[in-house]
């Protein structure tokens, strides 16, 4: 009997566990997803302000120059894209290539498939125009 209360337990974690979210995130990436999950319903404005407490909160927390910084203008210009306001589109994109290659040492915002899904064209040739150079050393 004893024998069956220490198994059942062992066997229900080892069987549930794997089966669970073990995801782990930290709360930027939460916020993040969060504010996607919103613009996926189309509510733009609402999106853009969940955005906006992302930028707030992390921006304090670990600088104007963070790891979160190029995502944060590239969401930003989708919004605004999504929202019908194109006033800001370019620059928002051409702080997120900059600030991405700051960070990073090189352009990993500008070849990620989120800006080919925010401008329907490939990442190498939108950092192309956004830059107005070529960014990839070597390539023609």
């Amino acid at each position: 009997m004893k024998r069956c209360i220490f198994v059942a337990p062992v066997l229900f974690f080892a069987v549930a566990l794997p089966f669970g979210k073990c995801f782990a995130q930290s709360k930027e990436e939460k916020a993040i997803q969060a504010a996607e999950t919103i613009y996926e319903t189309g509510d733009y404005k609402k999106a853009q302000a969940s955005l906006d407490k992302f930028k707030k909160k992390t921006f304090k927390k670990l600088g104007p120059q963070n790891q979160y910084t190029p995502t944060y203008f590239l969401l930003t210009a989708k919004y605004n894209l999504g929202a019908g306001m194109l006033l800001d589109f370019e620059s928002n994109l051409k702080t997120a290539v900059s600030s991405s290659i700051s960070i990073n040492r090189c352009a990993t915002v500008a070849a990620s498939p989120a800006t080919a899904v925010v401008t329907g064209t490939s990442g190498r040739n939108l950092a192309l125009v956004v830059l107005g150079s070529n960014i990839w050393p070597g390539s023609a």
